[in-house]
């Protein structure tokens, strides 16, 4: 029996080059899984007037294992349940959804790619699966995050990624971090607690820097000023979060490279 819930996904076959219509989600699909590139939310309200999406774990009988470039981009949903097949979430997939204030990712997910829940203004906490190895360039950038936990087991946080998330008042890196982009937590005035088995990362005053103390990564937003600490001599790109208000730190002599897009 089809659930009636179903046809709210459109759907059609990679290798026919071509997405067919079927209901209300889209998905290109191969022979291992499926993945969702549409959701027709007009139609699906207009039936069960609920703002709460749950995805279905199969359709045309694959598994779905990903959302796809801007699935739910703009969407007005409050709430999206994802299934435990989905192994990624796409470039810009929940964007600029700013009534989004739940989603649950799953207990599978490997990767989470370039903005895809940038400008979330309503998300406010996500619990992220023990699954997640990766979290690319402005995932969560501009969202209304109030802490993060990043599982043991994450290796990568991108470019950005947490910029600008004015509201972020703890972050929670694991020691299997091996990378952290420019600026990830640019801007947010968020206490870091870093594992001190992290071989890869510290924090002085609430500023990301790399263990020998070299690299400035990622300077926080908030009322307080802080200054950059002797002995760095390299300022990341976008390490400083070019739209905060706040002013321009006091730098040390030991200084000899700034990145791009320094204030």
């Amino acid at each position: 029996m089809i659930d009636e819930k179903n046809k709210f996904f459109e759907y059609g076959y990679s290798w026919e080059k071509e997405v067919q219509s079927r209901g209300y989600y889209a998905y290109p699909a191969n022979d291992k899984g499926v993945v969702i590139t549409k959701f027709n939310e007009d139609d699906y309200y207009s039936q069960f007037h609920t703002k709460k999406v749950v995805v279905p774990n199969k359709l045309n009988g694959l598994p779905v294992t990903g959302v796809g470039v801007n699935c739910f981009s703009r969407s007005h949903m409050e709430e999206i349940v994802l299934p435990n097949s989905v192994l990624t979430i796409g470039i810009q997939a929940f964007s600029h959804a700013q009534n989004l204030r739940s989603v649950d990712l799953g207990s599978s997910l490997v990767r989470i790619e370039g903005a895809a829940f940038e400008f979330c203004s309503a998300l406010e906490r996500i619990e992220l699966p023990s699954s997640l190895v990766r979290i690319d360039d402005c995932a969560f950038e501009n969202t209304g995050l109030r802490s993060i936990e990043f599982p043991e087991g994450l290796r990568k946080i991108g470019v950005v990624a947490f910029s600008g998330c004015a509201k972020l008042e703890r972050v929670i890196i694991p020691a299997s971090v091996r990378h952290i982009g420019g600026g990830a937590f640019a801007g947010a005035p968020a206490t870091l607690d870093i594992s001190p088995q992290n071989p890869y990362y510290a924090s002085v005053a609430d500023m990301l820097i790399t263990k020998d103390g070299k690299k400035l990564i990622s300077y926080p937003g908030g009322v307080c000023y802080r200054d950059i600490p002797e002995g760095i001599e390299e300022i990341d790109d976008f390490a400083f979060d070019v739209f905060n208000d706040y002013p321009i730190p006091k730098f040390p002599k030991s200084v000899k490279d700034v990145g791009a897009y320094f204030f």
